[in-house]
């Protein structure tokens, strides 16, 4: 992740995320390196670029380790529907702008993954996260 100059001085942050084309990253071709929930975000706004070969990109995250030596699991992020209890799963379409309340993040260690290998077109996710 890297962490930018805020162009045009909306309050928050703005982190770069990149799916593909990184060497020496814990980034892959079909996922971003991993993020935290920014303390006292109230929101985030993520810009969602056009995919290559998905057609949506998933919230995943970080399953908590008992031992440091454990495999990393990463499982998908859902959301609970309050009026039925249903799972509703935290899938965002390409080439669209989304705003989450971060009580819908909750905490730990998230990133981005999509179906399909980025490696031929990799991709720069941008997140903006709103104090405010």
């Amino acid at each position: 992740m890297t962490t930018v100059n805020n162009t045009y001085l909306l309050p928050g942050q703005r982190d770069v995320l990149t799916i593909g084309g990184l060497t020496g990253t814990t980034s892959g071709t079909t996922n971003t390196q991993h993020f935290r929930v920014m303390k006292g975000a109230k929101s985030l706004t993520v810009f969602v670029p056009n995919l290559a070969t998905s057609t949506a990109i998933k919230l995943q995250a970080l399953t908590p380790l008992d031992d440091i030596d454990n495999t990393q699991t990463w499982v998908d992020l859902n959301l609970v529907n309050l009026t039925d209890c249903t799972l509703v799963a935290m899938s965002f379409a390409d080439n669209k702008t989304f705003t989450i309340p971060v009580t819908a993040l909750g905490g730990g260690v998230l990133r981005w993954a999509c179906a399909d290998t980025q490696a031929v077109s990799p991709l720069t996710i941008y997140h903006h996260w709103n104090f405010d």
